[in-house]
């Protein structure tokens, strides 16, 4: 729906998923406290992208960025479209493109790279390469042979040069790096659940105005 299109506080398009730990809080959403608010591990789905071995990819390419800035920038394209900017998508396609749902844009979106795209020596999150045009890419082959390493009670299969790649795409990875502008406050001991519950009847006091700080029932003084 448009209503989709402009929602949340970047576009609703980012290909990606949340694993929850729903007996944790990590309250990002204070007016929301119907939703999961555990703390979550982000998943990013990695696509084939440029540069490819020839000029029709390439063309291909410059199709699917147009359709995912449609998806995420509608007004910006329809304000462009009035200007007579030119696309490599048919300008009177690209009309129709945007009267459908959102729903219906992101299947479309997922057909056309699923027809036109089968194989690039580089893959990354096609979104970076679109909205926020990181040029970090990442060889495909490093990603053919896994290792096992554990991960809280489990394990879990990553490529072999695993530092390498994450290295590329974070710098210091071993550095804990807290952004404020994700979380309120946060805890491994109470669910969200408990946490709106517990402020609803202000067993706690939290203020939602401070920046990311640990719940003080988690930490009793000694």
């Amino acid at each position: 729906t448009q209503k989709q299109d402009r929602v949340w506080g970047y576009p609703f398009c980012y290909p990606m998923i949340k694993i929850k730990d729903s007996r944790t809080a990590m309250i990002a959403y204070p007016e929301r406290p119907h939703i999961n608010q555990g703390i979550w591990i982000d998943v990013f789905p990695l696509d084939i992208v440029p540069p490819f071995e020839n000029n029709k990819k390439n063309f291909y390419f410059q199709t699917a960025r147009e359709l995912l800035l449609t998806i995420a920038f509608p007004e910006k394209i329809r304000e462009a479209l009035k200007n007579n900017q030119r696309f490599a998508v048919d300008s009177n396609e690209l009309k129709k493109f945007l009267k459908l749902s959102h729903r219906q844009k992101a299947t479309f979106f997922d057909n056309f790279m699923l027809k036109n795209f089968s194989y690039s020596d580089y893959i990354n999150q096609f979104r970076d390469c679109v909205i926020t045009n990181k040029a970090v890419r990442y060889n495909i082959e490093d990603f053919k042979d896994t290792v096992s390493l554990p991960f809280e009670k489990i394990k879990i299969p990553v490529p072999v040069d695993y530092d390498r790649i994450l290295t590329t795409g974070y710098g210091d990875w071993h550095k804990l790096i807290f952004t404020h502008a994700h979380v309120l406050d946060y805890s491994a001991n109470i669910s969200s659940t408990d946490y709106f519950a517990a402020k609803e009847q202000k067993i706690f006091s939290v203020n939602i105005d401070s920046t990311a700080r640990v719940l003080t029932r988690d930490y009793p003084s000694e």
